[in-house]
């Protein structure tokens, strides 16, 4: 096997004394990866304890742990001849000389090389200290838990029957929701699912304290998403937009029309919060219903005039400008998107509503709380609150975490970009007495391009920022694979081709929207015809056996 092309990157992923996070594409060889840098670290312990890798399967650590296992016990034999196998010997067996000169007995033990998922080590932490993460004695793990959040949002919501201040606001949120009970429990299930998301801003807070900052918070997305959209607008076709909402605003009939606000406009408005109705204006005109483009405007959206002599004009100009506008995919993303913002000032009414909100979510996770322990179960968020819990905060420390911080001198985590942002806090917590001068190091693996495990809420999102800023204290330096170890040239040529069209332009840590990176095959083929596709629109699952039968004769 010939060296790859990003080799030099790949050396410096082993370097014992750095912290990394490695973007590592598809088919890039991650977990011989990792691995090697297990190896590599396994020397500059005292005990293998001290290094613990995470993942997020079963089915992946298991992998690693064996992958291990065999280099370890593959030390003893003679040096393969190819370059990969032969690092990955010579990690072997310089961790196994200083295993037998600390006598590990690592292959007597090969469960004292910690490679656990990340459920697994929450559930170590919690057993570890149960009356401080709350949970007493240890419950069972349920992975379908919403019969669970849903008997917890029928409680919550009984509760109206109770002469105290609960009832006014759930009143008030079921007034808004038309008295429509399965909808409200439908969303007070949601909700909960997702409740590390707002659990921490939420629980013991004055609701009225909050306003002003969720105020500034939409203020600051919403301008967020106008300059995105401001962006997208290419230059050469600007001054024809406003001169189209121009035209429609002046002959617009209705006083409480958002187009009345672009009357008289001489360029496209700014991207400040106050602007925001005037770019929804210009999104109506320009989309239909569906988000899609027009293909043609009518007096209806007001582009006529009163002169005969100049309605051909003006109806040729503004097709022209809809065909221009018709490939502009970005743009009419963005423009749907800023049909669903609201304005940056809640009314009275809406804050009335969200009010209550914020007072009976807290409310709803006590009822779910008390129902884990009536049950005995709990889902992975409370594991993951009950170990966040256990370790306490940066300023503040448990005894477990003083002790873990003794213990643990690396971490590995590998799929990063599915971490959740309750499991990246956990990270935060057992990294957050660690210095840069002290030899401990972080190690982060993913491809935020691959994320999937949204059910379990992750967040490709904390990739990219902690790809940018590092994660807490720690400083990541950023490594790119860019060698496809699995697929022939044609089949990696045809992914970067078609993916590079179908992902966003830039990466957006806000939106987790992440951008293409191309890569290079690391074995030759033939490039034409790599891929075929073969489409079946509309049809039925027997259609789609019956063409793969074909396809595989």
């Amino acid at each position: 096997m010939r060296t790859p092309g990003d080799q030099a990157i790949r050396e410096r992923a082993l370097d014992p004394a750095q912290s990394f996070i490695v973007q590592a594409p598809a088919g890039s060889g991650k977990t011989g990866l990792l691995v090697q840098r297990y190896l590599a670290l396994l020397p500059t312990v005292n005990e293998p304890e001290e290094i613990i890798a995470i993942t997020f399967t079963r089915k992946a650590a298991g992998e690693m742990r064996q992958r291990l296992i065999e280099a370890l016990a593959g030390s003893r034999d003679s040096c393969p001849d190819d370059p990969y196998s032969a690092k990955t010997w010579k990690l072997a067996r310089d961790a196994m000389a200083h295993s037998d000169s600390r006598n590990w007995q690592i292959e007597a033990q090969p469960t004292r090389l910690r490679i656990q998922t990340i459920d697994s080590l929450c559930h170590w932490i919690v057993r570890r200290m149960p009356w401080v993460s709350g949970m007493g004695g240890m419950p069972l793990i349920s992975e379908q838990a919403n019969a669970l959040y849903r008997e917890a949002a029928r409680r919550t919501l009984t509760l109206i029957d109770e002469p105290d201040s609960w009832a006014e606001d759930i009143g008030t949120l079921l007034t808004h929701l038309d008295n429509d009970l399965p909808r409200t429990i439908g969303l007070l299930v949601n909700m909960l699912s997702r409740r590390d998301h707002w659990l921490g801003y939420l629980a013991g807070q004055d609701p009225d304290a909050l306003r002003p900052l969720l105020e500034d918070n939409l203020a600051h997305a919403i301008v967020d998403s106008l300059n995105d959209v401001r962006k997208a607008v290419p230059e050469v076709l600007a001054a024809d937009i406003v001169w189209l909402v121009n035209l429609a605003a002046s002959n617009c009939t209705s006083a409480d029309s958002m187009l009345m606000t672009c009357n008289g406009i001489k360029q496209l408005p700014d991207t400040t919060p106050a602007a925001l109705s005037k770019w929804q204006a210009i999104a109506n005109l320009l989309l239909t219903q569906k988000g899609e483009f027009r293909k043609q405007l009518t007096r209806k959206q007001g582009i006529y005039s009163a002169k005969s002599n100049e309605h051909e004009e003006i109806t040729q100009r503004a097709k022209q400008l809809l065909a221009a506008l018709s490939d502009q995919n970005q743009l009419r993303e963005y423009l749907a998107g800023l049909r669903l913002i609201p304005q940056p000032e809640y009314t009275e009414s809406q804050w009335s509503t969200l009010r209550a909100l914020i007072k009976i979510l807290p409310l709803a996770s006590a009822q779910l709380r008390v129902l884990f322990a009536e049950r005995g179960s709990v889902d992975f968020i409370e594991l993951a609150l009950g170990a966040s819990s256990a370790l306490g905060q940066s300023d503040s420390p448990t005894d477990l975490m003083l002790s873990m911080d003794y213990q643990f001198r690396h971490i590995l985590v590998d799929e990063f970009q599915d971490t959740s942002r309750l499991q990246y806090s956990l990270l935060e917590h057992l990294t957050a007495g660690w210095t840069a001068d002290e030899g401990r190091t972080l190690f982060l693996v993913g491809d935020p391009m691959q994320s999937i495990y949204r059910f379990r809420e992750a967040d490709v999102g904390l990739f990219l920022a902690a790809r940018r800023d590092g994660l807490g204290c720690i400083n990541l330096t950023p490594l790119n694979l860019e060698i496809n170890f699995r697929s022939t040239a044609g089949i990696v040529e045809w992914i970067n081709r078609c993916f590079s069209e179908a992902m966003p332009n830039d990466n957006d840590i806000a939106r987790g929207a992440v951008c293409f990176e191309p890569s290079k095959a690391h074995h030759a083929g033939p490039v034409d015809e790599a891929v075929s596709i073969h489409p079946l629109i509309n049809a039925d699952a027997i259609s789609e056996a019956e063409r793969v039968i074909v396809i595989i004769k």
